[in-house]
């Protein structure tokens, strides 16, 4: 059976123990679309990043009911599933009959065993001699999961025992971040971060490359 061509509304209809609720929300705005019957077709897992037990994409085929009155699903909607899991559409195609839409849909999470909540800092900067200068840091956000991830090691010429790890750090979530702020774990190692995080494409998590920070 061709996936994409089959379009008879009894046979999808008929998949009972195969459908479940889902919530479509257009991403930027408070408009949401119940499906109260959506078929999850197909779906297939894989790693990503540098370690293969960190960070899990997902990929899935999802069939949605056309609803008449209602809008049409579109390329970057979130589809939260049946178990609360949130998915990016990716591509949307209407089938012949109209009675349907076939979704190609991704969903990245971080594996729950390597994810550990970490608190976010920013600097507190006090008026020096030579101007502005960071006296302490203060929590901008206390708890947020995130990955990290062992890149390679930064080793000074000079300097060899003033090496730092170069990390990759992804969120569960999206937040704003940038160069002068920090992340510490709960065993109160120290990460600064050395770019902006990452405006996350549609269906991935947002990221950010930080180097160890050697505290006394």
């Amino acid at each position: 059976m061709n996936v994409a061509d089959w379009n008879a509304e009894e046979d999808f209809t008929r998949v009972l123990d195969a459908l479940e609720p889902v919530r479509v929300v257009r991403e930027g705005c408070d408009q949401v679309i119940d499906y109260p019957r959506a078929w999850r077709f197909v779906e297939s897992e894989a790693p990503i990043g540098e370690r293969a037990d960190a960070v899990l994409r997902s990929d899935a085929i999802w069939h949605l009911p056309a609803i008449a009155g209602e809008r049409e699903p579109m390329v970057g909607d979130r589809l939260i599933d049946g178990a609360g899991a949130c998915w990016t559409l990716r591509r949307v195609k209407r089938l012949r009959a109209a009675t349907r839409f076939v979704c190609e849909a991704r969903s990245t999470r971080l594996c729950s065993a390597q994810a550990c909540w970490v608190r976010l800092d920013g600097p507190v900067w006090q008026t020096g001699v030579e101007g502005p200068e960071i006296v302490d840091w203060q929590p901008d956000r206390l708890a947020v999961s995130a990955v990290i991830e062992v890149l390679a090691a930064d080793i000074p010429a000079e300097d060899p025992s003033a090496a730092r790890e170069r990390v990759r750090i992804t969120f569960a979530e999206r937040i704003t971040a940038g160069p002068q702020q920090r992340v510490v774990t709960p065993r109160g190692e120290v990460y600064q971060l050395i770019d902006a995080v990452s405006d996350p494409a549609p269906g991935t998590l947002p990221s950010v490359t930080a180097l160890s920070v050697v505290t006394v």
